[in-house]
C-alpha cells in the first residue's frame, strides 16, 4: 500500500477534521474495527479522521488505500503526536497481557512512575506482539519485588529517538545505559509498598497457578507475555477488571510532574 499521508499533521488540522466528521461531511472511510481516538469524551476512527485532517491541511481528499492505519502506523503516530489518545474499541479483547520488569539496581522505577502517569519501557522482545490496548503491570526485582503498577500499552515499540514523549523517558534515573527500544505505557495505579497495596512477590509464590508463571520460575528478561488465566488472576489480586479502559489524557503529556 502506498503511503501518501503528509507529515505535517498537526493537532489543529485533527480537531478541524474531528469538527468535520461530526458535520457529516462525505467521505470515503469506513468505521474502525478494533481502535478509537479520544477527543472531549467521543470516540472516533482513527484512519478517517487523520485522512480528513490531511485534506484540511493539503486541499486534496485522500482515500483509505491511500495510508495504512493500526499498529506502528504513521496515522497513528500523527494522532499520539499530537495529544490524543488511541484506545481498543468497547468490547474489543485485548490481544494479550504482560508484565514489564525493571530492575531498581539499574533503574530507579520508584521515582520514575512517582513522577509520570505517561512512561516508557525497554521492549527487546515481543516486539511484534505488543499491541496499542493490551493491559500490563509493572514489577520490580529485587528485594521488594512484586507488582507495583497497572496500566495499558500506549504506543507501540520503537527507536527510542521516535518516542511521542521525549519529556516521559526519565533518562536522568537510569544507572547505566538505557535500552533503544521504547514501548509506552499509561499508568492508571501505581502502589510502590505494602501500605499502598502492591503485589508481592510472595503472595505468587503461595499461589498455585502463578507460582508457575514466567515471571516466578524464570524472571531473567524484561517482557513476560501472561497467559489469559494469570492476566485474570493477576488483575483479580489487584482487584481491577481487565476490561480497564481509562479515557483521560495522561498527565505527563503537558509536561507536569505528578
Amino acid at each position: 500500500m502506498p503511503e501518501n499521508l503528509p507529515g505535517e499533521i498537526e493537532r489543529d488540522h485533527i480537531i478541524e477534521a474531528i469538527s468535520r466528521y461530526d458535520s457529516g461531511i462525505d467521505h470515503q472511510f469506513a468505521e474502525s474495527t478494533v481502535y478509537d481516538v479520544l477527543f472531549n469524551g467521543k470516540r472516533y476512527p482513527p484512519k478517517a479522521i487523520v485522512g480528513i485532517a490531511s485534506e484540511v491541511l493539503t486541499g486534496t481528499s485522500l482515500g483509505p488505500k491511500d495510508f495504512k492505519g493500526g499498529q506502528e502506523s504513521k496515522c497513528f503516530r500523527v494522532l499520539q503526536r499530537s495529544g490524543f489518545q488511541i484506545v481498543r474499541k468497547v468490547g474489543a479483547e485485548a490481544d494479550a497481557a504482560w508484565i514489564f520488569q525493571g530492575n531498581p539496581k539499574r533503574y530507579d522505577i520508584d521515582d520514575y512512575l512517582s513522577r509520570y502517569s505517561y512512561i516508557y519501557w525497554s521492549a527487546p522482545r515481543h516486539r511484534s506482539e505488543l499491541r496499542v490496548g493490551d493491559p500490563c503491570l509493572v514489577w520490580r526485582s529485587g528485594e521488594k519485588a512484586g507488582a507495583i503498577a497497572i496500566g495499558r500499552i500506549a504506543e507501540a515499540p520503537q527507536q527510542i529517538s521516535d518516542v511521542n514523549f521525549l519529556d516521559c523517558l526519565g533518562e536522568d534515573l537510569w544507572r547505566d545505559s538505557p535500552e533503544t527500544i521504547k514501548v509506552g505505557i499509561e499508568v492508571d495505579d501505581v502502589r510502590l509498598d505494602e501500605n499502598e497495596g502492591y503485589i508481592p512477590r510472595s503472595v505468587l509464590l503461595t499461589n498455585s497457578l502463578l507460582s508457575q508463571s514466567r515471571i516466578i520460575r524464570s524472571s531473567q528478561g524484561t517482557v513476560f507475555r501472561l497467559t489469559p488465566d494469570e492476566a485474570k488472576e493477576l488483575f483479580s489480586l489487584w482487584n481491577t477488571p481487565l476490561d480497564l479502559a481509562p479515557e483521560a489524557l495522561p498527565t505527563a503529556m503537558e509536561g507536569a510532574q505528578r
